[in-house]
């Protein structure tokens, strides 16, 4: 999604968006498409829109909001720092400190086939949970976060200095090739630290936490 704007023509406002196939190729044929009749020469300099081959269309909001199940709005930060770790796994546990006040995205996104031989994807659940280690027990954080259609889960955190544990599982059986990708993007970098062999985030013990942190360090 790169634009919503609203078009006057003729008195009558029409709102529409503008959309780019991520293929680079395939585009709307509906109203407001290239072909559409509404557009003229000067509203296609209005808007610097010129027809290509590259993916990019406009297409009326009503019909983008009943063909379209989500939306996704990407959150970019020039001064945030990613870090990304890939576990293979139905259920992992990954630690990070925190040494000072930070505030970022915390996500974990799933390897899909884009299609199966019956033509549909497949997007097994996912959730997120997020642990503070306070007071020799690990404390969660707000609620739990599940699966979009996309096959990410994502939260935006401000997290205070601390030991944390952030924890993915499938709800349903994985397929032995997936994987969980987990990433923080933030305002400070970020150590992803694994936990391996732990089926139960209160089987994590704070020696296994520091140890951890500690050999990444």
């Amino acid at each position: 999604l790169l634009q919503a704007i609203e078009v006057d023509l003729n008195g009558s406002i029409h709102r529409i968006v503008k959309l780019r196939n991520p293929w680079g190729h395939k585009e709307w044929r509906g109203d407001w498409s290239d072909s559409d009749s509404r557009w003229t020469s000067e509203l296609r300099e209005k808007l610097n829109y010129y027809p290509n081959d590259e993916g990019e269309f406009y297409i009326g909001f009503d019909s983008y909001y009943n063909l379209y199940g989500d939306s996704v709005i990407c959150k970019c930060n020039s001064s945030y720092l990613r870090s990304e770790l890939k576990l293979n796994s139905s259920e992992c546990f990954v630690a990070f400190q925190i040494y000072e006040p930070t505030t970022g995205f915390f996500s974990i996104y799933q390897y899909m086939p884009r299609t199966h031989s019956s033509g549909m994807r497949s997007i097994p659940y996912l959730v997120s949970e997020l642990y503070r280690y306070e007071n020799m027990t690990l404390k969660k954080i707000g609620n739990q976060a599940k699966t979009d259609v996309l096959g990410e889960v994502s939260r935006e955190e401000s997290l205070s200095p601390g030991l944390y544990v952030l924890q993915g599982r499938y709800l349903s059986s994985p397929n032995p090739k997936k994987y969980m990708c987990f990433v923080a993007y933030a305002s400070k970098a970020i150590a992803l630290v694994p936990i391996p062999g732990k089926s139960n985030v209160r089987d994590v013990s704070s020696s296994e936490l520091f140890d951890a942190i500690k050999a990444k360090a």
